[in-house]
């Protein structure tokens, strides 16, 4: 009785880690925290139930004196537009490549689910692609970004989109300069940052108070919400440190005033 018990669960721990290494397998993007700041990367190799190594694209300081043991470390791991966190440690460092010990569960998903904020910001929004296709310069709109986590955000438009269509959009983070980043997006659209500036300027969004974050993300799901306006799932793709810092500085601030 005893040996089947421990067979059972040596089973089901086997289950949850191969479920574990699938999601990193079939992730949009892994990052790695380390004591609160967001790393972009990726997963270079998995021994299920020993490590995973993690090249980081862009080092600094803080990881070079990272030492072995630190246990305030998680990855986090974007998939079809959930975003699911694994607490992990250092076992040793070759920069840019960490090897990290292979989680042994999933973070606390009461913690994961509180760290939504509820919006109601209006944002233009760029079509940039459709199954590889660059979409017209004019495929424009303004929509209205309704909760945000780290990994995504909902976006009510009046635009009807498909799952997987890439999109550009705008977040006013605080009353600075306006600052409106270069993205991939820009580029591939054909429309240039200045061109949106001045979109924006019509509109009323961009003004010299504001300062805009500029995000770039994949429709993972879409419904109608109501006749010809509908509500878009979006997982963020393409964003460096920077980016990802602005955006986990920004749900703490909204978070704090809940």
């Amino acid at each position: 009785m005893l040996i089947g018990k421990r067979m059972a669960e040596k089973t089901k721990t086997e289950r949850d880690f191969e479920l574990m290494a699938n999601n990193f397998h079939m992730a949009d993007s892994v990052k790695l925290e380390v004591e609160g700041k967001i790393y972009a990367g990726r997963v270079d190799e998995i021994r299920i139930g020993e490590y995973i190594i993690f090249s980081v694209k862009n080092m600094d300081n803080r990881l070079v004196q990272l030492s072995t043991g630190l246990e305030k470390l998680s990855l986090k791991v974007s998939r079809a537009g959930k975003l699911i966190t694994y607490p992990t440690s250092l076992l040793n460092k070759k920069l840019p490549k960490l090897m990290l010990k292979f989680p042994e569960k999933e973070a606390d998903k009461v913690l994961r689910s509180a760290q939504r904020a509820h919006l109601c910001i209006r944002t233009p929004l760029f079509h940039v692609k459709r199954k590889n296709m660059l979409m017209k310069d004019d495929n424009y709109g303004l929509g209205t970004l309704t909760n945000m986590s780290e990994g995504g955000c909902s976006i009510t438009i009046n635009m009807d989109l498909q799952k997987e269509d890439r999109i550009d959009f705008f977040l006013e983070v605080n009353s600075e300069k306006l600052a409106i980043s270069k993205a991939d997006g820009i580029a591939d659209a054909g429309t240039s940052a200045d061109d949106r500036k001045r979109l924006m300027e019509m509109e009323g969004i961009a003004t010299s108070e504001k300062k805009l974050l500029e995000l770039s993300g994949i429709v993972r799901s879409t419904k109608e919400q109501s006749p010809g306006v509908y509500n878009l799932g979006v997982q963020f793709v393409s964003l460096d440190n920077d980016t990802v810092e602005e955006i986990t500085a920004y749900m703490k601030r909204r978070l704090k005033r809940l």
